[in-house]
């Protein structure tokens, strides 16, 4: 079975040629796969946490400028590539090292780049909490939320059909 990673980047090719889409298309995709989702609003990057430790998976819209680039490319800390505009990444989980936040990513767009070990760069990312709320805030602020269950957990969610939707890769 395809990872939803996988599913959204099948349908992005055969729907959209790979072109940029919106987050409204996204909302759809997960929606016509049965695939229990809401969107919640991101005034705090911190929500996230809540969300994860629900069992949630969130899948972001960021400005990819807002998060640093790497220091050392063995690391699987900050941004690797040179993307700087509208990007997707899903956040799968979070560590607190020396009281700061680091929030576990997937990178779906690794364009190739592999670690020594020929694992895609993009796969468990961490980008620190203060780099991921500037790159949300500065962009998209709201998480569409993939759930294992109906129930929006400690969030009402946003109607989705209000909202501004903003397109990536």
């Amino acid at each position: 079975m395809k990872t939803l990673t996988e599913q959204l980047r099948m349908f992005q090719i055969t729907s959209y040629g790979g072109k940029q889409w919106n987050s409204y298309d996204m909302i759809s995709f997960l929606n016509q796969n049965s695939i229990n989702n809401y969107t919640i609003n991101l005034n705090q990057i911190d929500s996230l946490q809540r969300q994860i430790n629900l069992g949630n998976i969130a899948i972001l819209n960021v400005l990819m400028g807002g998060i640093r680039n790497e220091e050392n490319d063995k690391w699987h800390i900050d941004k690797f590539n040179n993307l700087n505009g509208d990007h997707y990444i899903i956040v799968k989980g979070y560590k607190i090292v020396d009281n700061l936040v680091y929030y576990e990513v997937y990178d779906p767009q690794s364009l190739g780049m592999c670690y020594d070990n020929d694992t895609l760069k993009g796969i468990n990312r961490y980008y620190r909490g203060y780099d991921l709320n500037n790159a949300v805030n500065g962009n998209w602020p709201y998480a569409i939320i993939v759930s294992k269950s109906q129930s929006k957990g400690l969030n009402s969610g946003v109607d989705v059909n209000k909202l501004v939707h903003k397109t990536g890769l």
